[in-house]
C-alpha cells in the first residue's frame, strides 16, 4: 500500500466531488436559492408598501397637525391580504409655504370611502407624514424568516448528503491507502448541464490481504478512461479505518492531491 502522507484536496478538487452527486445538489441548492429569490420579492413588497411603519409610530407622538388634500384612491393590486387589496392614498399638503406630496396604503376601512379633493388630517415631522387615522400595511418580518426557514430546511439534506460524499471522497484521496483493482463495468452518469462527463464505474479492490472491496464511484470521462473496459485494472483507495468504503482512482484528481501538497 501507498502512503497517504503527501497527498493534498484542494477546494477546487472538494467542488469537484460536490458534483459527482448532481440530481442533490441542484435540488438542494435550488430549495436554498429560493428562500434568496422569495425575501427579495418581500423586501420589493415591503418597499413598496410606502415604508412608513417604521417611522409611523415617532411620527404620531412628535408630528404637527396639518390639513391634507387627498389627490387620489387607488386600489394596490399587486398586495392581497385575507383576500382584499389595499388602498393607495396619495394626498398632498403644505409645509412652510411649500406642497409636499405624499402617499401611503392602508388597509383602514375609512381609506377605501375616501375621494380625490377630500380634507383629511395629517401629521409632519420634517420632511415626512403619516395620515394618523391611515396607519400603513406592513408584512410581518417575522414571515419572511419562517418563509426563507422552511424552504432551508427542505433544502439541507439534499445538501447534507451532496456535502458527505464529497467530504468522504475528499478523505480517501487525503489519507486512503492505494491498492490495486479491476473494472467491474461502466454505467451512464447523469451530469450538471456545462459540466464535464460523468460516468459510473464499479470496481472490486484486493487488499494485501486478499479480501475483495466492492464499489463504484462517479468519475469525469477524459482520456485515461479511454479503451478501459471490463477486466481493465485500475487503482483503488480504501479508508484504512473503514475498509468498505473505497473509491476508484481518478488519474488527474491524483496528480492534483500530489501535485498541490508538493507545491504547499
Amino acid at each position: 500500500m501507498n502512503s497517504s502522507s503527501s497527498r493534498h484536496v484542494s477546494a477546487g478538487l472538494f467542488i469537484r466531488f460536490l458534483l459527482d452527486r448532481p440530481r442533490a445538489l441542484g435540488v438542494g441548492l435550488m430549495l436554498a436559492v429560493c428562500p434568496i429569490l422569495i425575501l427579495g420579492m418581500l423586501s420589493w413588497l415591503i418597499t413598496s408598501m410606502d415604508g412608513k411603519g417604521p417611522d409611523f409610530d415617532s411620527i404620531l407622538k412628535t408630528g404637527s397637525p396639518v390639513t391634507a388634500t387627498v389627490v387620489d384612491v387607488k386600489p394596490v393590486t399587486r398586495i392581497t391580504i385575507e383576500n382584499r387589496n389595499p388602498v393607495r392614498i396619495t394626498y398632498s399638503y403644505q409645509n412652510n409655504g411649500v406642497s409636499i406630496m405624499d402617499a401611503v396604503q392602508t388597509m383602514a376601512e375609512a381609506g377605501y370611502a375616501l375621494k380625490p379633493g377630500q380634507a383629511v388630517t395629517a401629521l409632519a415631522s420634517g420632511s415626512d407624514s403619516i395620515l394618523p387615522d391611515f396607519p400603513p400595511v406592513l408584512f410581518p418580518r417575522w414571515a419572511i424568516a419562517v418563509i426563507g426557514g422552511i424552504f432551508a430546511m427542505m433544502g439541507l439534506p439534499f445538501l447534507a448528503f451532496t456535502w458527505a460524499g464529497a467530504a468522504a471522497k475528499g478523505r480517501l484521496y487525503r489519507r486512503g491507502d492505494l491498492i490495486n483493482g479491476t473494472v467491474d463495468s461502466f454505467s451512464s452518469a447523469y451530469c450538471v448541464p456545462f459540466t464535464a462527463t460523468r460516468i459510473q464505474v464499479a470496481f472490486t479492490g484486493i487488499t494485501e490481504e486478499g479480501r475483495a472491496v466492492k464499489g463504484s464511484t462517479v468519475v469525469v470521462a477524459d482520456e485515461s478512461w479511454r479503451g478501459k473496459k471490463r477486466g481493465s485494472a485500475v487503482r483503488v483507495l480504501v479508508d484504512p479505518l473503514l475498509p468498505e468504503r473505497a473509491c476508484v482512482v481518478e488519474d488527474a484528481v491524483m496528480g492534483r492531491c500530489l501535485g498541490g501538497k508538493a507545491k504547499g
